[in-house]
């Protein structure tokens, strides 16, 4: 058997493991017959319950469900309800409305399709006698989504959730929070959810049923007249969707909440901007422009006083720099946006005063002990040849299982969108946050891996790149002669280009990290342009008058990443873009060219680490070769 068949045999075999223990640590449904069903009184412990919404029955029954375990039968009915109305209902997503309540690692809460078959025949002969509107739209919805043959089913959870949207308004019963607008999310859920349902089971054009289109106008009437701006934006548009109400009604009710809702006693900014940009859709639907472009305006004015909602002076730059954003896609505000963008700066350079910093004690007294002595008596050659692999590039499939693994630490703050701000105070990166219960996007997982990279190359710096050049540095007369035979010698390194190099090299170990890193840092972009080069890849471009360019670092590893991952490897071609790149990250390649890079933060870990990684990069082609080459003449230099 070949080394490729033996590798190929182990990740099946390890693929095999982890679906087996994925497997093992999901739930495990046993069949609830109809009988077991019949011989409790399940509706008896939810009789009195006032609230529509299922996570109150859940709470009942997980109740029941501890109480029974291991001393009667009624365990598995109670443990079988709790799974059902404990479903993660998600309105949003129609494909999907229910997904699993709780999701760590491979262990999931139920779902749907765990009671596909002869479970959900128990279900669809079960919830005809349930009386609790609830529970009754609840399990006949699961039915219907595991078998769409069911459209009986589907029609009976139409009908009890507008029972329950009907007793949540003339009340029957209760919200589930206690709300203080007229119109709540749980009824506006609940219709939509009935929406969805008939959409799918009623022919292509099909109206909807009259007591889905009598709750929709109510709730409609009722948000308009009671100035619910939130709830009367999510109705009209469903209402306007289904034709109940044309764009003209729509853009008069629209307009007429916006202004009596600003001159309440409690405006909220936010939701009154939703009003005006839902008129504004409706005037742009009729071809209204002058009336699109008011009414855009008039929303973009609530954007800007939701800084007075706020107490951080960087919350306040913040809204100041969305209303620029949303000014941009209005003409004639070239203005009016410098305006904002004047007073956006002021702000942004007053919050700079209001950002804290903190510590956290780091003990790195046992990885600088074992740098040293690991140094201790070898020669100059090795001694730098050690240096030059302190560390290794984690690739990156193990950075993003990392990043990934963050969440189950910091699953609240992951939600959160992570902004990144120079030391002027203006955003130089954005980045969301992660969809709960969800895979996060690329952005994201670069983001976190950035940050995560941030700590490790703090670690590396103070505890071991810091140490070892101090003992070099204080063990041997470090000149540039030193490094004259890497720098001539790496491919990384264009012949042009070695004295810069073996200077810049000098200056570090020497402990000049001003002038080291204002020779270094540059060097890496044409150092890659000559990497390619030389493996005939051609990295200029041409522009539209004909000239030619070379390209950017960021354009490099847009345009030829498989060849420089080839060159390097995927984990260096990362920790290159992650470290002088762009943003999020220090974006060093850019901070120099600039000049941004001032005299402190040359000596910054993320600097420190830049220097070492650009040492490493000049030696590693060299050390096959480094004890008969490289390291003899090194030693002839050494005095």
């Amino acid at each position: 058997m070949s080394d490729d068949d033996k590798i190929e045999d182990e990740m099946n075999e390890a693929a095999a493991e982890d679906e087996a223990e994925a497997k093992s640590s999901w739930p495990e449904p046993r069949l609830v017959t109809l009988d077991e069903f019949n011989a409790v009184d399940f509706h008896a412990p939810i009789a009195d319950i006032k609230k529509v919404e299922c996570h109150n029955l859940e709470t009942v029954y997980h109740r029941l469900s501890n109480e029974t375990v291991g001393k009667d039968p009624s365990f598995e009915v109670w443990r079988i309800l709790t799974g059902v109305c404990g479903l993660h209902f998600r309105v949003k997503d129609p494909g999907d409305a229910y997904g699993p309540q709780m999701v760590m690692g491979a262990r999931r809460s139920f779902i749907p399709a765990d009671w596909i078959g002869e479970q959900n025949e128990v279900f669809n002969a079960l919830y005809h006698e349930i009386t609790h509107p609830g529970l009754r739209a609840r399990i006949a919805d699961v039915v219907w989504v595991n078998d769409r043959r069911k459209g009986a089913a589907a029609r009976d959870a139409i009908e009890a959730y507008c029972d329950a949207v009907e007793g949540l308004r003339d009340g029957r019963f209760e919200e589930r929070f206690d709300y203080k607008t007229t119109v709540s999310n749980e009824e506006l859920d609940l219709i939509e959810r009935a929406i969805q349902i008939s959409t799918v089971i009623s022919k292509r054009g099909a109206a909807l049923p009259n007591r889905i289109v009598s709750n929709l106008m109510a709730l409609y009437e009722a948000a308009r007249d009671n100035l619910d701006v939130f709830p009367f934006e999510r109705v009209a548009r469903l209402c306007y969707r289904f034709d109940l109400l044309s764009d003209d009604q729509i853009a008069q009710d629209a307009e007429a909440l916006a202004i009596a809702a600003a001159n309440g006693p409690d405006p909220y900014p936010l939701g009154i901007k939703e009003i005006w940009d839902l008129a504004a859709a409706s005037h742009r639907y009729q071809d209204r422009p002058e009336d699109e472009r008011r009414c855009t305006l008039e929303g973009i004015e609530q954007t800007i006083k939701m800084g007075n909602h706020v107490g951080q002076t960087s919350a306040q730059a913040h809204w100041l720099r969305t209303a620029i954003s949303e000014l941009r896609r209005v003409s004639g505000t070239d203005e009016y946006r410098e305006q904002l963008r004047l007073q956006m700066r002021q702000l942004q350079e007053k919050a700079m005063d209001e950002m804290l910093s903190f510590s956290i004690p780091v003990d790195f007294t046992n990885q600088i002990t074992g740098t040293l002595e690991a140094f201790d008596g070898l020669t100059l050659p090795d001694a730098l040849k050690q240096f030059a692999t302190l560390a290794v590039p984690l690739s990156p499939d193990a950075l993003r299982q990392q990043a990934l693994d963050s969440l189950d630490h910091n699953s609240i703050a992951s939600i959160f969108t992570a902004v990144q701000h120079d030391a002027d105070g203006k955003i130089v990166g954005e980045v969301g946050g992660a969809p709960i219960g969800g895979v996060p996007d690329d952005d994201w997982i670069k983001n976190k891996i950035t940050e995560l990279e941030n700590f490790r190359r703090m670690e590396i710096v103070n505890g071991f790149i810091q140490p070892s050049r101090q003992y070099i540095a204080s063990s041997f007369p470090i000149a540039e002669r030193h490094f004259h035979s890497i720098a001539i010698n790496s491919p990384f390194v264009p012949p042009s280009h070695a004295g810069i190099f073996a200077l810049g090299f000098a200056r570090f170990f020497q402990g000049d990290y001003v002038a080291a890193a204002h020779m270094l840092v540059p060097q890496v972009e044409n150092s890659i342009r000559y990497v390619l080069r030389n493996s005939n890849t051609d990295t200029s471009k041409i522009l539209n008058d004909m000239l030619q360019e070379d390209r950017s670092l960021s354009s490099l590893l847009e345009s030829y990443r498989p060849e420089l991952n080839k060159a390097f490897t995927p984990g260096v071609v990362l920790q290159i873009d992650l470290m002088f790149n762009g943003h999020p990250g220090p974006g060093l390649r850019h901070e120099m060219a600039h000049g941004k890079i001032g005299t402190g933060a040359c000596f910054h870990h993320d600097i420190v680490y830049a220097m070492w990684f650009i040492f490493q990069l000049t030696c590693i082609p060299l050390l096959s070769y480094w004890k008969q080459h490289v390291g003899p003449a090194i030693e002839a230099a050494a005095y």
